[in-house]
Order: structure tokens, then C-alpha cells, then sequence
């Protein structure tokens, strides 16, 4: 059900209504689409990954640099420079994520679509990409990702 605004147009989108007893008085509770936290896009849990990737998106071939925002098992997501290059859904992606631990640098090649593009902060680009296929540099990133957000959930003692 939905109210009517302007035009027809819904006000709100209802999605469950009941009746509930608060403090013994009949309470009428509405939960709507506008009250639904944000959809993980994602079947699977994402991690935070600081790595940086050169990447080509689309038939341009020109690589810039931008860096992980979070990698799951089934895809993953990037923030770059705004002025950098236009991208949009459906476009192929091709990046090269590199990560200096310390001791020496480790790099991962990866290929996804890109199924998101938003405007993100400071002039800033989010895209997030499902990965084409299974690939074991995927599992091998985000395990490396899970142990250091592990560590750091330790040591904040979360």
C-alpha cells in the first residue's frame, strides 16, 4: 500500500503493517521501503582492503590509479579521481592491485564488470564490480584483507 502525493506519486511505500501492544494501548506500526537499511548489492561478506590498482575501465586503455574501498568473494569496489575518466554500469574492468605490506610488494591482477557508479566524497568516484570468474587471487586477497581487520578488531578490542 502507499500514500498519494503529488500526482499519484507515493509519499511512502509500505511494506508491513500490524497492530502491536505498547504500554496496553493498540499500536499501529508501519514499516516502509525509506525505513530498510541500505541493500548489500553483494552475496557475500565484504571486507575493507587498502590496496591501490591501476585500472582500465572500458575500451579506454589509459590506467589510472585508484584504490580497494572493500573486496568480498564475489566482487569488489574502487574509489578513483572524479576527473580521471568516466565510467559507467556494464563497462569491463581490468586492475592491477598492489599491496606494500612492508616487507616487500605483492600484486593481483583481477577482471570484473562494473555493476555501480556513484559520486562518492572529496570529488571522488565509487564504482563496485562483480568479479568475471573464480579466481584464487581473489581468495587469497580478501583472506589477507580479513586477517589484518582481524588484527586490528584485536587491538582496538572489538
Amino acid at each position: 500500500t502507499n500514500m498519494a502525493g503529488e500526482k499519484g506519486k507515493p509519499v511512502y511505500d509500505f511494506l508491513v503493517s500490524a497492530y502491536a501492544n505498547v504500554n496496553r494501548r493498540h499500536e499501529l506500526v508501519l514499516f516502509s521501503v525509506q525505513d530498510n537499511p541500505p541493500v548489500n548489492f553483494r552475496d557475500s561478506f565484504r571486507v575493507p582492503c587498502s590496496y591501490r590498482a591501476d585500472m582500465q575501465i572500458g575500451p579506454n586503455r589509459k590506467v589510472i590509479e585508484g584504490f580497494v574501498h572493500d573486496i568480498s568473494f564475489s566482487g569488489i569496489s574502487f574509489t578513483y579521481d572524479k576527473d580521471e575518466i568516466s565510467s559507467t554500469v556494464g563497462q569491463s574492468i581490468s586492475a592491477t592491485l598492489r599491496n606494500n605490506d612492508g616487507v616487500r610488494e605483492k600484486s593481483y591482477k583481477v577482471a570484473a564488470d562494473i555493476v555501480r557508479v556513484q559520486d562518492w566524497n572529496n570529488n571522488k568516484i565509487l564504482i563496485g564490480a562483480k568479479f568475471k570468474n573464480d579466481d584464487k587471487n581473489v581468495k587469497s586477497i580478501v583472506a589477507e584483507c580479513q586477517r589484518k581487520e582481524l588484527r586490528v578488531r584485536k587491538l582496538n578490542g572489538l
